[in-house]
């Protein structure tokens, strides 16, 4: 193994690339993003479509890890690229910002939470949005407010808008708004930037079903309609579970504001392949030689083996290659096969097998048999043995939306990894 370094254990540095190639978060929304996103063209143009049509709430749906956000920020970036290379003078551009909305979140907190991401965007896009120079005073105002609330929000990032503010007197801001309010300030420049709501800035509302209930997100978007989700200028992308959504496509106050649900199926396994080759291709310092212990044939078997999760399988390979380098002796850089680790994985999850009840395995089998997910009442009769199954976390509970939010019993990749291969559930392989 190598001599420690400081970055003894980032093995994708000392592999000679530029960053971690199995990375779990999602694609940035750059030129070289989008070149790594893979069998998402027909989803991609119906993102595209819906908001150039002015759709204000556009929907993107699928499981955990599919890659929904991923989907999102190259859509925004495709379609800043284009709007200045058109004549139509619809522009748009990305708020670097996520947002997240849970049972606890305070409507008036989010509401200051994305009018400070609005306002940064709008900073960090003056020269082309202000290219006649004509709201100099307008954007110092929002400086100054952005200036003073540096620190402030829990959840806003400023750094991810690369922004420079210089100190300002808070006070003189306060005064200049006695009488009228940043947020309006912000509509005023909302309205004149992106009149007609011809282009706008494109937020994303990620992991709505953390809220647990499509009614839960109905009643948040209900109470923040106005004030936040159909404003002029900006566009909201909402990415959750399946179905999720429901109760806000039933609301007649919000469904001419919706753009067609956008569903986002796991990738096939060829696609799941070339994901990993164009991210590996991404990463490449082409003056570096490039080495990793895994093969694209192996991630796919390692896909198609953790029920088709991108996301679970990057973290997954990410692991082999950490313990791929800790097996390395002398001047090799990695050791031990990818057999062996994941005989080694196997085989840890076999052991939970030991003193297994037929109907822990029936159980097992019947969620693989369902796609990973069954609803919790329809095993109620197996109370003990699915305790049994979560405290071993082969099993996991959540709310689902694609069962109409009812808690839902879910295989864990582990579980997956073990009703795929091992023979007792031999034909689900």
């Amino acid at each position: 193994m190598p001599e420690p370094t400081s970055d003894a254990y980032q093995y994708h540095r000392m592999a000679g690339f530029q960053a971690n190639p199995f990375s779990p978060e999602p694609l940035e929304a750059t030129e070289a993003g989008r070149r790594a996103l893979v069998g998402r063209d027909q989803s991609l143009m119906d993102l595209k479509s819906s908001l150039h049509r002015g759709r204000k709430l556009i929907t993107v749906e699928g499981h955990f890890g599919v890659g929904k956000t991923s989907l999102v920020n190259c859509a925004a970036w495709e379609i800043y690229q284009s709007s200045f290379n058109s004549d139509d003078f619809m522009h748009f551009f990305q708020c670097p910002a996520l947002f997240e909305i849970s049972p606890d979140t305070v409507a008036d907190e989010f509401r200051r939470d994305v009018y400070l991401a609005i306002a940064a965007t709008l900073v960090k896009h003056q020269e082309r949005i202000d290219y006649r120079n004509t709201h100099k005073k307008e954007f110092e105002i929002l400086r100054s407010w952005l200036d003073g609330n540096r620190g402030k929000s829990t959840t806003i990032n400023f750094s991810l808008f690369g922004l420079t503010i210089g100190r300002s007197d808070e006070s003189q801001f306060q005064k200049g708004f006695e009488e009228r309010g940043i947020y309006d300030h912000i509509n005023e420049l909302l309205d004149s930037f992106f009149p007609g709501d011809k282009g706008g800035i494109v937020c994303v509302l990620e992991n709505s079903e953390l809220m647990e209930t499509s009614l839960n997100v109905l009643d948040m978007i209900e109470r923040l309609r106005d004030s936040v989700f159909v404003t002029n200028g900006i566009r909201w992308v909402l990415t959750g579970s399946e179905e999720i959504f429901s109760h806000v496509y039933g609301s007649q106050r919000l469904s001419r504001h919706m753009g067609d649900p956008i569903e986002i199926p796991a990738l096939t396994i060829p696609e799941a392949i070339e994901a990993f080759t164009r991210r590996i291709d991404l990463q490449q310092n082409p003056d570096r030689v490039n080495e990793l212990p895994i093969t694209s044939s192996e991630f796919g078997k390692l896909y198609s083996k953790l029920g088709r999760n991108l996301g679970v399988t990057f973290t997954w390979a990410d692991n082999f290659c950490h313990w791929s380098f800790s097996q390395a002796h002398d001047s090799q850089l990695f050791g031990g096969s990818f057999e062996e680790w994941y005989e080694q994985k196997y085989q840890e999850v076999c052991e939970k097998l030991v003193g297994m009840s037929d109907d822990e395995i029936r159980i097992l089998d019947l969620i693989g048999r369902n796609k990973g997910i069954v609803p919790d009442v329809r095993l109620s009769s197996d109370r003990d043995a699915v305790e049994h199954l979560v405290r071993k976390r082969l099993v996991a509970k959540s709310r689902v939306a694609s069962l109409r939010n009812e808690l839902g019993l879910i295989l864990t990749p582990r579980a997956w990894l073990l009703v795929s291969t091992h023979e007792l559930f031999r034909d689900q392989g």
